[in-house]
């Protein structure tokens, strides 16, 4: 049987991740969690799962913070937004 190789789960990971893809990202982190506890692993290898998971808690905190940014201003524009009144540029004479 093959080892599994983590690079790629850690590349789907992140893509997942930096697309905003939250569901993709969670059913690529099971993957990997799934290869990474395949067989045992060296303190190296530990240490790189613990900086991918920091790293997805810092860039998924960071894009939930840019989303609210979002969401404030799209609030603000709405907000102030009132529709044009409907105004007939035709006369019937008769």
């Amino acid at each position: 049987m093959a080892v599994p190789d983590l690079t790629l789960n850690v590349r789907a990971f992140r893509a997942a991740v930096e697309a905003c893809d939250f569901p993709r990202a969670q059913t690529e982190l099971q993957k990997y969690l799934t290869a990474f506890g395949s067989r045992p692993r060296s303190l190296a290898e530990v240490e790189s799962a613990r900086g991918l998971f920091v790293w997805g808690t810092q860039t998924t905190e960071s894009n939930k913070r840019a989303m609210a940014e979002d969401l404030m201003i799209l609030r603000r524009v709405f907000k102030d937004y009132v529709p044009p009144r409907h105004r007939h540029t035709w006369c019937v004479d008769g």
